[in-house]
């Protein structure tokens, strides 16, 4: 009975950890930005999945008190990021979140 138990417990450790091995961070980046339209702090976790690769994209807009957060899956950003141009990604991440900022506003 004891031998039988080992052995269950051996198996629900090695499937917990295949499944805990499909979603984990596997990179992260952190910064400030100031642009002519405000101060943010950009967060980048990527996510790499049994499916797709993504990032998880946080910004803190401190010029407007608001918080964006969003799930990234464009392919090309993804491969930069891996490929070390985070800070590249982080900037285009703060383009893009401006872009929609400011297009919100005007309307």
């Amino acid at each position: 009975m004891f031998l039988v138990k080992i052995i269950l417990w051996g198996l629900i450790a090695v499937i917990f950890y295949v499944l805990l091995d499909k979603i984990f961070i596997k990179g992260e980046y952190e910064s400030d930005w100031k642009t002519e339209h405000g101060e943010y702090k950009v967060r980048i976790e990527r996510v790499r999945t049994f499916r797709a690769p993504f990032m998880q994209a946080k910004i803190t807009d401190s010029t407007r008190n608001k918080m964006f957060a969003k799930r990234i899956e464009d392919a090309e950003l993804v491969r930069s990021f891996d490929g070390g141009k985070r800070e590249e990604v982080a900037e285009e991440l703060v383009r893009r979140y401006e872009a929609r900022v400011l297009h919100s506003k005007a309307s």
